[in-house]
């Protein structure tokens, strides 16, 4: 078959914000289409005449986005940033946080199209940049490729809510997370991704919507030691409200733990993990139009669980931890 060698997507153009207005900072790339039908026709013509060579009937793909385009995307506004602080980051979990701020810097979103934060930043693996660091695994702190990169789907989360756009999946963290909390941030206000093995789209995704008969631009950079996201398009005229924090219940931390690590060396007792209670917490997002009528009265909960200190041991210092 033929077909998978000649058929090429086609690429658009690569778009960022000068400042005042929007540039290209690649060029879009035509793909094409093999024309099966043609081909056979063609091929069955010179096969019982003069059994001339053939070339390869194709159709010609324009891609959405062009260089000399632009001003029919109809991005013409800053429409909100979100920041996050990553200050205390080991080196593993802000190399993954540099890789995907990255990959996502350039995400354009079509009119009435739905931004996938997964998509956009593509399979988290070493292929790519992506580095072991410490994740959230389950009831534990573990280690993982890509540790670290819900630092950039929370500044995407921020910049979207703040934006007024539709959040059509979006999951809280288990645990309250330092990070998150920096620069005066409350609670709460953070975005967990996961990618299935096997399944990297298959869940665990943050997503919304994009409500214009525009396109987005979602660009993302690095300030050292933060994040920022800007997210850019048509002025939508919205009056964004977002609640503050509304807490409750009383959850005090959990026993304390003592795991036994056959890999530690001898000797070994360190704490891996705080003793933190846990809590609830919810925000409200209301959006109005240009008009005054409501768009969006929709909330934000998380339960953060409790978790108490983990001690990890080498097996000969089990049981002289302090939880021990």
């Amino acid at each position: 078959m033929i077909g998978p060698t000649i058929n090429k997507d086609p690429k658009n153009a690569k778009v960022a914000w000068d400042g005042k207005s929007l540039i290209a900072t690649a060029p879009g790339v035509d793909g094409v289409r093999l024309l099966p039908s043609s081909l056979a026709e063609a091929a069955g013509d010179s096969f019982f005449t003069d059994h001339r060579s053939i070339e390869a009937p194709v159709q010609v793909l324009e891609p959405e986005v062009r260089g000399d385009n632009l001003n029919q995307l109809g991005i013409t506004t800053k429409l909100a940033a979100g920041s996050s602080n990553f200050d205390g980051s080991d080196d593993a979990r802000a190399t993954n946080i540099a890789v995907g701020v990255k990959l996502l810097n350039g995400t354009l979103v079509p009119p009435g199209g739905e931004f996938s934060f997964n998509r956009s930043v593509g399979i988290i693996a070493t292929d790519v940049g992506f580095v072991e660091a410490d994740v959230i695994d389950g009831e534990r702190i573990g280690r993982d490729v890509g540790g670290g990169i819900c630092q950039v789907s929370t500044t995407v989360f921020r910049a979207a809510l703040y934006a007024g756009m539709e959040i059509s999946e979006w999951w809280p963290h288990r645990y309250r997370l330092g990070f998150y909390e920096i620069d005066g941030w409350t609670p709460g206000i953070d975005a967990s991704i996961l990618q299935p093995e096997g399944d990297p789209f298959g869940g665990g995704d943050f997503k919304f919507i994009n409500p214009s008969d525009g396109w987005l631009l979602v660009e993302a950079y690095l300030e050292w030691p933060r994040a920022y996201v800007v997210i850019y398009g048509p002025d939508l005229g919205y009056d964004v409200e977002i609640s503050e924090p509304v807490y409750g219940g009383d959850y005090p931390p959990t026993a304390d733990l003592e795991i036994v690590d056959a890999e530690l060396p001898t000797g070994t007792v360190k704490q891996t993990e705080w003793a933190i209670p846990g809590m609830e917490v919810t925000y409200y997002q209301t959006v109005n139009d240009a008009s005054g009528n409501q768009l969006i009265a929709g909330s934000f909960y998380t339960f953060f669980s409790p978790r108490g200190n983990v001690y990890k041991v080498s097996p000969d210092m089990q049981g002289y931890s302090p939880a021990g």
